[in-house]
Formats: structure tokens, C-alpha cells, sequence
């Protein structure tokens, strides 16, 4: 069976030792039926999306040159999942996202101004050009041969779920929608998705 090596990346003012990216860690490694051999959850600049998507890109090319034979799988939650959105496109690489933050220049107006991330020390200042910057990643089709999960919590009180459901919905062909009811933006079904993701990843080894 083919190697898997996984890219976790975290959302807003959080870090790679969240609580969440730690969690999928250990439990994804600790699963043998994965067959995952590293999950990396580096902390990335949020200072602005150039900085962020060029951090990002670094850690995914180290990752590729120490696993050159492995299939990489990238995560994103919240903001992370508009980022692995799109350097899933650039590189054509399998994604799940949890919770995804797909259109986060929508959401940012209402929070314009400085933002202190105590994970970092980063104070970030989300600002028109900020906005404007996100518009350069985003994926307003996603490819249809791309294989993708998303798992949500319909409760979430941040993002808009539904109109992140709503545009995978006609993306039929390889992907997956795991719907939580209740929970929060945090994600409260941690468990459920692990075993939605081991279904991914069965069905993406058998596809390849």
C-alpha cells in the first residue's frame, strides 16, 4: 500500500500546536489502517496572505522532497481551508477541510483592524489591502478531479456553512461531505472525522 504523508495547516490566530492539530496528529499516526508515516502541523505567518501562502508552499516542498514516493494529503481548518484549497489546485493534490473559512474576504469586513495572535506574538492587521490579497487564492470552481472531503459542523457560528456545502455540492465525482449536527466553529466531532477521513484515504489509495 502507498505511504501517506499529510500537511495540517490551522486557521486565524491559531498555531500548529492547536489543540486540533495535535489531536489529528497523534491519532492519525497512531491508526496503522491510515498508513500515514508523517502529519506535519506547521504555525504559519498570518501577517498577509503573500507571506502565508509562501510559508505554506515552503513547508509542502519540503515535504515533497522527503517523501518524493509518498501520496500527500493536505488539511486545512478554517482559514487553513481556504489555503489548502487553493495550493490543493496549484498542485493537484488530495484535500479535506474542516469547518472551511472559502470565502474569507466576506467575512474579514467585519473584523477589520488589528488582531493579536498570543500563539505567534503576530499582530495582524486586516485592512482593505488584506481583503483585497485573499481575492489572488481563492477557487470559485473547484476541479472536479480533485479528490476532497469537507467536514462541518452545522453549528458553526463563524463561517458559513452552508454556502461552503453549497459549493461542493455539484462537485460529485471524488468527494465527500461529512455534516455534523450542533458543535461550533472549534469542530466538536473530531472522532466522526477521523473515520470519515480513513474512508477517504482507503478510497483515494484504491483509486491510485
Amino acid at each position: 500500500m502507498q505511504r501517506v504523508v499529510c500537511l495540517y495547516l490551522h486557521g486565524f490566530l491559531s498555531s500548529g500546536n492547536s489543540f486540533k492539530a495535535k489531536w489529528l496528529k497523534q491519532h492519525c499516526l497512531q491508526d496503522r489502517t491510515f498508513n500515514i508515516i508523517d502529519f506535519r502541523t506547521p504555525s504559519y505567518t498570518l501577517l498577509s496572505p503573500e507571506k502565508s501562502v509562501a510559508e505554506i508552499e515552503h513547508e509542502l516542498q519540503t515535504l515533497k522532497s522527503d517523501y518524493p514516493e509518498a501520496q500527500i494529503i493536505l488539511i486545512g481548518s478554517s482559514m487553513g481551508g481556504f489555503y489548502v484549497q487553493y495550493l490543493a489546485h496549484r498542485h493537484k493534490l488530495p484535500y479535506a477541510m474542516i469547518n472551511p473559512a472559502l470565502h474569507p474576504q466576506g467575512l474579514f469586513p467585519k473584523y477589520l483592524g488589528k488582531h493579536f495572535n498570543p500563539h505567534s506574538g503576530e499582530t495582524i492587521r486586516i485592512d482593505h489591502t488584506y481583503l483585497e490579497a485573499l481575492k489572488n487564492y481563492d477557487i470559485s470552481v473547484p476541479d472536479e478531479e480533485l479528490c476532497s472531503l469537507m467536514a462541518v459542523d452545522l453549528g458553526d457560528e463563524v463561517v458559513n456553512i452552508q454556502a461552503a456545502i453549497e459549493k461542493y455540492r455539484a462537485k460529485e465525482k471524488c468527494h465527500s461531505l461529512a455534516a455534523f449536527e450542533g458543535g461550533d466553529h472549534a469542530f466538536q466531532h473530531l472522532e466522526a472525522f477521523c473515520d470519515e477521513f480513513r474512508l477517504f484515504v482507503e478510497n483515494l489509495l484504491s483509486v491510485n
